[in-house]
């Protein structure tokens, strides 16, 4: 019995201390890579300081809900990936080693801040969720803004001159990252088939396209010659708001996600609302604008769901009341001031021979 006992105890701490992996956890850490280094390959070829520091960390957000979603063990999916994207733009390996350190270490301390909340939702479908989000994402974005930038002080890549000034750049760049990324992957994990029903497909087409043409014409100054500067930013906020009455969550964070990539191409080229952006402020009004847009469309779009499951829940709660009303076996009528009879059921007009 003891050596029984102790054969348990000693089974039940392999198994705390074994991670499971199986089979698809390990295509799942091959595909979490592969996306988080190709990400972060994207991003960094807009960089703003020495191929390492930009303002709009999308893998941030990225890993952030790899880990939501799938666990914790998915971290090593989180590592290799950084560190073959730091690889790729040539930084030496043991400085690779340190950012993806930092950026494994945001994502793990964000994700196990969102679980400790015990009323906090993957789905995003209560305000508090998203504001949780935002603490979090404030947060775990400091333990990144630290690493990083010290490694490359350390490195001779920072001067102590520059150093907190990238130290900002870098937690806006992964805040950004995950208030934008966050919920984009989180979200679009459920695909919204009702888009492409037969009735609606030209529709969600024609508007989705509107929208991008729109960017390209605000962003990438296309028909600038006949639009001139007609084309404000501030006709994207129009598509936000309309998409997140028409089309909920997933039509608000893929305006978002669409504009962040067309003022993004735009500033590099130097043409567009934010072409001069980079020279004038480092891309801080970009920062501003994406981020003003993010927390209008999420928000705006979570509040408009929320209402809408809320009149799904009254239509629903009526139609159950009706029909208890209707099928009961005791007659009730409804009577107004005067006695006059409002609402009968079936039992009570075959009782009282009460017509509707």
């Amino acid at each position: 019995m003891l050596t029984y006992r102790f054969r348990s105890k000693a089974s039940k701490m392999e198994n705390k201390m074994n991670l499971n992996y199986q089979w698809i956890d390990l295509l799942h850490l091959v595909a979490l890579s592969l996306i988080y280094a190709l990400l972060a390959k994207l991003v960094l070829t807009f960089s703003t300081a020495n191929g390492n520091v930009t303002l709009f960390w999308i893998p941030g957000g990225v890993g952030l809900a790899a880990l939501l979603i799938g666990g914790k063990k998915l971290w090593p999916g989180i590592f290799t990936g950084a560190l073959f994207a730091g690889l790729m733009v040539k930084d030496p390996f043991e400085v690779s080693v340190f950012l993806a350190l930092g950026n494994t270490l945001e994502s793990l301390i964000g994700a196990w801040f969102l679980k400790c909340r015990k009323n906090f939702s993957n789905d995003l479908k209560k305000p508090h969720d998203f504001l949780q989000l935002t603490l979090a994402a404030a947060i775990s974005a400091s333990v990144s803004a630290l690493i990083g930038p010290l490694t490359l002080l350390v490195s001779g890549y920072l001067t102590p001159q520059t150093l907190p000034n990238n130290i900002m750049h870098w937690w806006q760049a992964d805040t950004l990252g995950i208030l934008l990324g966050t919920p984009l992957a989180l979200i679009w994990s459920q695909w919204p088939y009702n888009w492409f029903n037969r009735h609606y497909i030209l529709t969600t087409f024609s508007f989705f396209f509107l929208a991008f043409l729109t960017g390209q014409i605000v962003f990438l100054e296309w028909f600038h010659s006949n639009l001139g500067l007609f084309a404000g930013n501030y006709w994207v906020f129009v598509f936000v708001v309309l998409a997140a009455v028409y089309y909920g969550q997933h039509g608000a964070i893929l305006i978002i996600a669409m504009t962040a990539i067309q003022a993004l191409i735009g500033a590099e080229l130097g043409i567009g609302y934010f072409g001069m952006d980079i020279v004038q402020t480092g891309l801080q009004n970009f920062w501003f604008y994406l981020l003003i847009l993010t927390i209008v469309g999420i928000s705006l779009s979570i509040n408009i769901d929320q209402r809408k499951q809320a009149e799904q829940a009254l239509r629903e709660s009526e139609a159950n009341l009706k029909a208890f009303f209707d099928n009961s076996p005791i007659g009730i009528n409804v009577f107004d001031l005067n006695g006059k009879v409002l609402i009968a059921n079936r039992a009570a007009r075959q009782m009282f021979g009460i017509s509707l």
